[in-house]
């Protein structure tokens, strides 16, 4: 059985923790943008999943207090900055309204 989120704290910081991991690697975030953009331009499928998965290999971010480079959970506030930032990438991602 999940936990459920009233007894899951943990939940609730997911948005302030990938704003702040796009606040501390800046230029991991730069290279995403960059990924996301080309990828656009070039009519090529495009996932957060991809682009978490493209940046843990190929950027210098630095690990978070768990270890992570970039934290999974992270995508989706990743994917609605991106796409705050660049409108034109709004329709390159699905997104599911948040409980925060």
């Amino acid at each position: 059985m999940l936990p459920k989120l009233a007894i899951n704290p943990k939940r609730k910081d997911l948005r302030e923790a990938a704003e702040r991991w796009i606040k501390e690697n800046p230029s991991a975030y730069e290279a995403l943008e960059a990924l996301a953009l080309s990828s656009l331009e070039a009519g090529t499928p495009l996932t957060v999943e991809l682009l978490i998965g493209w940046a843990r290999k190929h950027t210098n971010a630095r690990k978070d207090d768990e270890g992570f480079k970039i934290n999974d959970h992270h995508g989706a506030y990743i994917a609605r900055r991106l796409a705050a930032d660049h409108p034109q990438l709004d329709k390159c991602f699905r997104f599911r309204k948040t409980r925060y």
